[in-house]
């Protein structure tokens, strides 16, 4: 598929999403899917076009619906005044938004700066009823995070779930669920 064709498919999943509902349920996933990926395509080459030579290091939240004007708009100011760039995404129905924030890997500052950034829009996630990540994951990254969120005694229980299901620990071992208990 082309570029032209890309964006095409994508104005007109975003105009008219009921004509991708045409179809078997299988047929019809597959359009989203492929017009979402494509989407996302556009949105990285845009942002990386705000800032060439960076990389994109996404990260998200998700709150109730009743506090997500609120969320977006406070995160805005931070990102304003860190002087990170960092457009905003969303499938907002759902209370999720994403950050694109565009960052010099190899710079120690720029990192420091992230990190700040991920930790005080998860505390305002949480102040405002959500949870630190909306479809990303928790990762290394949100693990301290998850733990302000469920407490040790819902770790625990996602421990257990991933022992009885995964006892060899086999997938993605020591990301989000370490063997030891993580302190607050």
């Amino acid at each position: 598929m082309t570029q032209p064709d890309v964006c095409s498919e994508v104005r007109i999943l975003l105009a008219y999403p009921a004509a991708y509902a045409v179809g078997s349920d299988d047929q019809i996933g597959v359009r989203q899917l492929r017009c979402t990926q494509h989407l996302m395509v556009i949105l990285d080459a845009n942002a990386k076009a705000l800032r060439p030579g960076c990389e994109i290091w996404a990260t998200d939240v998700c709150v109730p619906i009743s506090r997500l004007a609120q969320c977006i708009l406070e995160t805005r100011t931070d990102i304003d005044a860190s002087g990170l760039t960092a457009p905003i995404v969303g499938h907002v129905g759902d209370g999720n938004f994403h950050s694109q924030l565009l960052v010099r890997g190899d710079d120690p500052h720029e990192r420091a700066l992230v990190k700040e950034y991920v930790s005080a829009i998860v505390a305002r996630a949480h102040e405002l009823g959500g949870t630190c990540t909306g479809e990303h994951g928790v990762g290394i990254g949100k693990r301290e995070a998850l733990l302000a969120e469920v407490g040790e005694e819902g770790i625990e229980a996602m421990r257990a779930i991933k022992r009885a299901l995964d006892p060899l620990n086999l997938l993605n071992p020591g990301k989000v669920l370490l063997d030891a208990p993580l302190t607050a």
